[in-house]
């Protein structure tokens, strides 16, 4: 296959493949039909769709097999959380959360036998960030699917665990400008962090 990384050109699309193998050769690939000769037991392929348009999905579905009710699924809007059993594979829905923005991002993640497929409508960093450092660890291919999405639900889960600090020190911040201020303001910020609390 190729080395050089399956990377679609659109100012909002990418699509990123990586292949692990037990032998610790990682690397970027492209999203080929040749693919497919190489989804055995000590590979793991991890598909990334960020954005893409209907051509690039389809592609994706031809590589990996996918049936019918899967394709539907990965054209459909991704949706709220949930957790759904397939015809050759599972998905799980979550919600990404990036540090500037107000609004969460929808990250569908497929898991199928010896392959991955996540697709977002915008940029998740931390599949940015991890992505790399998979590449550099030498140990993702002696992985089962199964065993990556826990992995990948760490990496996400540790976003929010992040950003509940980002809001502990803004709001610390805030205890400190209140308390020079007056009550209507310390009262506020009492029932903000109520509200933190609760979330």
């Amino acid at each position: 296959p190729s080395s050089g990384p399956s990377v679609a050109s659109s100012a909002c699309m990418s699509v990123e493949t990586i292949i692990s193998r037990s032998d610790g050769s990682d690397a970027r690939v492209d999203l080929a039909p040749s693919l497919r000769r190489q989804l055995n037991s000590d590979r793991l392929v991890w598909v990334d769709l960020e954005g893409p348009p209907d051509g690039e999905i389809a592609r994706a579905a031809d590589v990996l097999r996918l049936s019918d009710e899967t394709r539907s699924q990965l054209t459909e809007d991704i949706g709220k959380p949930r957790a759904t059993v397939l015809d050759e594979c599972f998905e799980v829905v979550v919600q990404a959360i990036e540090p500037d923005d107000l609004e969460p991002i929808a990250l569908q993640i497929l898991v199928g036998e010896h392959w991955v497929l996540t697709r977002h409508d915008g940029r998740i960093r931390y599949l940015d960030d991890h992505r790399e450092r998979v590449l550099d660890s030498r140990e993702l291919g002696r992985l089962h699917s199964l065993e990556f999405l826990i992995v990948m639900l760490d990496w996400h889960l540790g976003t929010f665990f992040d950003a509940a600090e980002r809001i502990e020190r803004e709001v610390d911040r805030l205890d400190e400008v209140a308390l020079r201020a007056d009550d209507d303001l310390l009262e506020r910020l009492v029932r903000l962090r109520r509200r933190i609390a609760l979330v």
